[in-house]
């Protein structure tokens, strides 16, 4: 097995049959974490500050994934995106 001191924020998950579960860095802070819960679980819906709350998170991890991955993994992660 190899090792990196480079990766600071590479974390691999699960691996088997052949596929790996990773993750490259972006923690979801638990308040977002307990918003997506209310929001999936509960019959109440989200305010429009916790909304708010909700995509500024999921655009700073986004960001700080985008800024931990390889390049070639960034190329076809935006590439996929830019299908859709």
């Amino acid at each position: 097995m190899w090792r990196s001191d480079q990766w600071k924020d590479y974390e691999l998950i699960d691996c088997g049959r052949g596929e790996k579960l990773e993750r490259w860095g972006g923690q979801m802070p638990d308040e977002v974490a307990e918003l997506a819960k209310k929001a999936k679980f509960s019959p109440h819906t989200l305010t429009e500050e916790e909304r708010t709350t909700v995509v500024e998170a999921a655009r700073t991890i986004s960001a700080q994934v985008d800024k931990a991955l390889p390049w070639y993994k960034r190329f076809c992660c935006r590439y996929i995106l830019g299908l859709c």
